[in-house]
């Protein structure tokens, strides 16, 4: 039996062509019915059956369906999830992380860019 992963790689690709789309297809369409055989047909779960009978339709519609994978949301969620676990302030720290993105897409927007300032520690002068 086909590897998840594998079945995986081949369907997620950013471009495909026809062939690539056919060949997923069909490799898709076995692995789900070992997989009823293996486990019962009340175990295919609806993603399953969304990808043997409208993933590939979609794919041969725009060309592949890894433009369509939702890895920016997860990144982006991850980067939120760690940003609030790190601020003190809990209450505004949504607000504060939409608030920083803001700024920067403004900046980023009007071509400005981040200069680090010269450290200079407490007491001291900065060295020229």
């Amino acid at each position: 039996m086909q590897e998840f992963a594998e079945l995986h790689e081949s369907v997620n690709g950013w471009s495909m062509t026809d062939e690539q789309i056919d060949k997923a297809e069909q490799d898709c369409i076995a692995w789900v019915r070992q997989y009823k055989t293996l486990h019962g047909a009340e175990s295919v779960k609806p993603y399953l059956h969304a990808a043997v009978f409208h993933l590939f339709r979609m794919a041969r519609k725009w060309g592949g369906i890894g433009k369509f994978n939702n890895q920016g949301v997860e990144g982006k969620n991850g980067q939120q999830t760690k940003e609030c676990r790190r601020n003190v302030t809990y209450g505004q720290a949504c607000l504060q992380i939409v608030e920083r993105e803001h700024r920067m897409l403004l900046a980023r927007e009007e071509g400005l860019l981040r200069v680090a300032r010269p450290y200079r520690a407490w007491g001291r002068k900065a060295a020229k």
